[in-house]
């Protein structure tokens, strides 16, 4: 015989345990230089990125949502809860669409651990940080913690945040930031790529969820729509596809007094009586639009920040023109834009139609395709005036020589902030469907009950960032800790948190922001959602079953 038996199986166990140090070995460098997963434990990047959450379905229009919770495995509390799509209006104002306490779904899931994502830990190794991407990072104020939130700010410029957007310019003067950059005209409104943009569209309301039941037990209307018709020949009433069966010219306009037009999420619906809600006017208006008529003629209105952006499609054209608003009616002359030939709509088919005013740019898309687009370059002073009415030396300061910390803090400043839209047609009878209107995501001047105005939202604290330093934000601002609210400012009451003494000493004490040592990667895969549970002849077993609908790119 040749070879000796024990001899092979000493071999064998040899190569497992090679096999198996190569494999570990294969697993360390994966997870410290290419690929770590981590779970969300908190609802900042909601709905973008979900924590700790329940999931509720309303049995009228069925449509899902999140909102927040403490912690997994309570049952689903359903008190007071509304369905967003039904008509959630300011505290103490309109409830008259408001969904009745307990109404949600019987089967609302019990709370749920938060989403697991994956980061990519080599890319900012080959390529530096992008604006907007959404990161993994140690948290300067404990460096203990790893936060994940939407990077806004980059090397070598001021960052400055008026009405819910970025602004930047690069770097001028360390002293008098603000003022140096607007003297030198180079603030710039930051625009999101359109991938990014169409993954923060937060629905206000769309026809499709329309409630099946809107007239209540008692008599009348418990739900209206949002769209109100200025003319009569509509059949809207109880109906998720809108028809007009007259010749005549008409329009629809959204009812900003029963549903106002504000950065609420949903998300945040526990907390709703402490969560600030201030008016939105980047929005996207969007319907199908069904002719039954050659030649009809669309057009659609935004009215925001006292102006008015407007496209016109029909009669073989498009185009986009803006103009100076009035209150009195007599209003400037148009400005055109842009302007392009376009094929009429075809009669007995829908024709998608959306039109975007967002980041200070005005974009029309017609079956997906992008047929106009224009910019409008306002800075951050000529925006806060156009969108509050106020002088910015009057918001900047308290008339005593002093900074106002306040006026930029309050959402009643900001009186033309609120988007007012309007859909007009002429040339016959037609149908809309899926007839909606989206938002933007806003990021918030204040940070949570304190009405003064965070790191990066005054002209007198605006955010200079360094050469290795980035500035941080969680899509849920209204309940976001992020770079607004880090510093501690030099105030009566201390606004946020000092820099954690390790980053201090030995990487950077400058408040507020990311230095590029924190920084663990770009977060590109949510792997695995919060799982569902399975249920078998009526019993809940404990069964994580992935839900894979969720699995999704993180833009």
């Amino acid at each position: 015989m040749s070879g000796d038996p024990r001899g092979e199986g000493e071999s064998g166990v040899k190569e497992t345990l090679v096999s198996l140090i190569i494999s570990l070995a294969m697993a360390l460098i994966v997870k410290c230089y290419v690929v770590e997963a981590y779970r969300i434990p908190t609802g900042s990047m909601a709905p973008t990125l979900l924590g700790v959450h329940a999931t509720y379905t309303g049995p009228q229009t069925g449509r899902s949502w999140f909102v927040d919770r403490g912690r997994p495995g309570e049952p689903p509390d359903q008190r007071g809860l509304l369905d967003p799509v039904t008509g959630l209006t300011h505290p103490g104002g309109p409830r008259v669409n408001a969904l009745r306490a307990g109404a949600t779904s019987p089967g609302a899931r019990p709370a749920q651990a938060g989403d697991r994502i994956l980061v990519q830990k080599y890319l900012y190794d080959v390529t530096g940080p992008e604006r907007f991407d959404v990161v993994v990072f140690r948290n300067p104020t404990n460096v203990r913690e790893n936060y994940i939130k939407r990077l806004v700010g980059l090397p070598n410029e001021h960052l400055w945040l008026a009405d819910g957007d970025v602004f930047r310019s690069p770097f001028q003067s360390a002293q008098d930031p603000a003022d140096a950059a607007l003297a030198a005209g180079t603030w710039e409104c930051q625009r999101k790529s359109l991938r990014t943009q169409r993954s923060l569209w937060r629905t206000l309301f769309s026809s499709e969820y329309t409630p099946l039941e809107p007239k209540s037990s008692m008599g009348g209307d418990w739900f209206q729509s949002p769209w109100s018709p200025r003319t009569g020949g509509w059949e809207m009433e109880g109906r998720r596809s809108y028809r007009y069966g007259r010749h005549e010219p008409t329009a629809l306009a959204w009812d900003t007094i029963a549903w106002p037009v504000t950065d609420w999420e949903p998300y945040n619906d526990r907390a709703r009586g402490s969560v600030a809600m201030y008016p939105v006017s980047d929005v996207r208006m969007r319907c199908n639009v069904e002719p039954e008529a050659a030649d009809l003629t669309v057009t659609a209105t935004i009215t925001a920040r006292q102006h008015e952006f407007q496209v016109v499609l029909g009669q073989g054209q498009a185009t986009l023109q803006m103009r100076a608003a009035s209150e009195s009616g007599a209003a400037g002359p148009w400005t055109v834009l842009d302007s392009h030939a376009l094929k009429a709509m075809p009669v007995g088919r829908s024709t998608p139609i959306e039109f975007w005013h967002v980041d200070q740019a005005l974009h029309v898309f017609v079956h997906g395709k992008r047929v106009l687009y224009a910019e409008y370059n306002w800075d951050p002073a000529q925006r806060l005036a156009f969108a509050t009415g106020q002088s910015f030396e009057s918001l900047r300061t308290n008339g005593r020589g002093g900074v106002n910390l306040h006026a930029l803090a309050d959402p009643a400043t900001y009186a033309h902030g609120q988007a007012e839209v309007e859909w007009r047609f002429s040339g016959g009878p037609f149908t809309l469907h899926q007839v909606g209107l989206d938002r933007d995501i806003f990021y918030q001047p204040a940070l949570g009950s304190r009405r003064e105005v965070g790191f990066g939202c005054h002209p007198d604290r605006v955010v200079t960032l360094g050469p290795d330093h980035f500035f941080m934000l969680g899509d849920n601002s209204a309940d976001s800790l992020d770079g607004r609210g880090w510093p501690d400012f030099p105030s009566n009451t201390p606004y946020g948190r000092t820099v954690d003494p390790f980053v201090a000493e030995h990487i950077d004490p400058a408040p507020g922001v990311v230095h590029r040592k924190l920084i663990l990667g770009k977060t590109f895969f949510v792997y695995f959602p919060a799982p569902l549970t399975v249920e078998l002849f009526g019993f809940k077993l404990p069964i994580p079953v992935p839900d894979f609908g969720h699995m999704r790119i993180v833009e």
